[in-house]
């Protein structure tokens, strides 16, 4: 790889199942988000390696019959799974309790911004509880992650998961400060954020989890941030933190849930979009 050239991300197909329609969208959109993106379709025989040294790049985003899988030079990936989100689902069906649900109040027909999207655990949680008269709209910072979430239909393996995430769930990509910026104010039920902690949380995590944490936006979250989700939710913006952690006493949230290994605050917007214009406005004015 050149040590002079911007290093791009190679968009390309599996030799057999690809997508190449699909492909060339991906590569368009990533483009138009400002990434350097390079569309080869993959022959057979073609070895990822070989292609990202050919197309001068550091990661390659393949898309087969079962969506996209991120792939890195050093033979690391990342797909779409659903992860701990599938136990959790299930753990509802049974009629079980789950504290993002619980802390969120999430009911039928509720509309809840995910604006740190991941990998989408929480959002197939939420997709499940708000029901098929509900939304959730997923925000992710990452082009990398959001090319691996966002291709529809989602297939991952698990009917379950695909219809839920097919559903009801949209992926938006961009900075959520500025996606929330845009949506009216009183527009949602919930926003919640879910920041990158900065050390992970336990030894064992889902698979990809370290490449997640390798691509995904670390910066912890912003003031500007928690003032627009104000303005937009109706009832409560969330926010998720690791147990010992500090960031909810940073921002000033009121901690709802103490758990194991994580622990949520929440910030209650009864008042609507109107109340927190002054927290927007000294936000913009902070910087």
């Amino acid at each position: 790889m050149s040590s002079n050239a911007t290093p791009s991300v190679l968009v390309t197909t599996e030799p057999k199942s690809g997508d190449e329609a699909s492909a060339r969208r991906l590569c368009e959109a990533l483009c138009g988000h400002g990434v350097r993106a390079t569309f080869a379709p993959r022959r057979s025989g073609d070895s990822i390696a070989k292609m990202l040294a050919a197309a001068d790049a550091a990661d390659a985003v393949v898309v087969g019959a079962r969506g996209a899988v991120l792939r890195r030079a050093d033979g690391t990936e990342c797909r779409l799974h659903g992860g701990m989100g599938v136990l959790r689902v299930r753990t509802l069906q049974r009629g079980e309790r789950d504290p993002l649900v619980d802390v969120c109040g999430l009911r039928e027909g509720d509309t809840f911004v995910d604006a740190t999207a991941g990998q989408l655990s929480d959002a197939l949680v939420a997709a499940h509880a708000v029901g098929a008269t509900g939304r959730v709209l997923a925000m992710e910072s990452s082009p990398l992650l959001w090319a691996v979430t966002s291709l529809r239909p989602a297939r991952t393996g698990q009917p379950m998961v695909d219809s839920l995430l097919t559903d009801r769930v949209a992926v938006a990509l961009g900075d959520h400060t500025a996606l929330l910026a845009a949506m009216p104010a009183d527009s949602a039920d919930v926003v919640y954020f879910d920041p990158m902690y900065q050390a992970p949380a336990h030894a064992k995590h889902a698979p990809g989890f370290e490449v997640v944490r390798a691509v995904a936006c670390a910066a912890p979250l912003s003031a500007a941030a928690l003032a627009e989700a104000r303005r937009v939710a109706r009832r409560r913006v969330v926010v998720k933190d690791q147990r010992g952690g500090a960031e909810l006493e940073r921002l000033g949230l009121r901690v709802e849930h103490e758990g194991p290994r994580q622990r949520f605050g929440v910030l209650d917007c009864a008042a609507g979009g109107a109340a927190a214009e002054p927290a927007r406005k000294r936000a913009r004015d902070e910087g």
